[in-house]
Formats: structure tokens, sequence, C-alpha cells
């Protein structure tokens, strides 16, 4: 029967180890990432869609066949990504000064 040590671990099927050894190696091995949180995940989005609006909104106008409309929504869209984007500054500013 085999020896219960060599079930104990995954890294072990290999065969027996010392414990130093297993250390050794669990030490080099990279940490897995910390879970983001919801409020991270809200920042990326406001980030995401506020550089979206800014690069795309100069585009729309651009491409828009009439001038008065095209020039509220440019101002509109450029006004609305902007203000995303600060945003996320802001709350990514506040949360990591907390931390």
């Amino acid at each position: 029967m085999a020896e219960p040590a060599l079930f104990r671990s995954p890294l072990r099927l290999f065969g027996p180890c010392d414990d130093l050894a297993l250390d050794h190696l669990l030490s080099h091995m990279a940490r897995p990432p910390r879970a983001r949180g919801a409020t991270e995940r809200v920042e990326d989005a406001m980030r995401e869609i506020g550089t979206l609006l800014i690069a795309f909104a100069p585009l729309d106008a651009a491409l828009s066949p009439g001038p008065m409309p095209t020039a509220a929504f440019l101002l509109l869209f450029l006004g609305l990504g902007l203000t995303l984007f600060v945003g996320a500054l802001l709350i990514e500013k506040g949360r990591t000064r907390d931390h």
C-alpha cells in the first residue's frame, strides 16, 4: 500500500518530497490576484464608457449630416464622457487614499 504522505498534496503525486523543498516551491509560486470588488468594477466601467464617449463623440459629429443637433450632441457626449471619466478617477483616488 502507498504511503499516506504521497496523497496529502497534489504536488506530491510524483513522489515523496521533504517539507523544505515543498515550502521552497510554494514560496516561489505566484499569488492569485485579489478578487475585485463591485466599486472597482464600476470605476472601470465608468472610465471605459467615458473614454469611448470622448473618443467617438467627435467622430459622430463629423459623420452626422445636420449641423445644429450635431453641435449639441457633441457637447452632450463630450460632457458626459468627461463627467464619467473624472468621476471614476475621483472615486478611485478616494478609495486608494482609504487603503
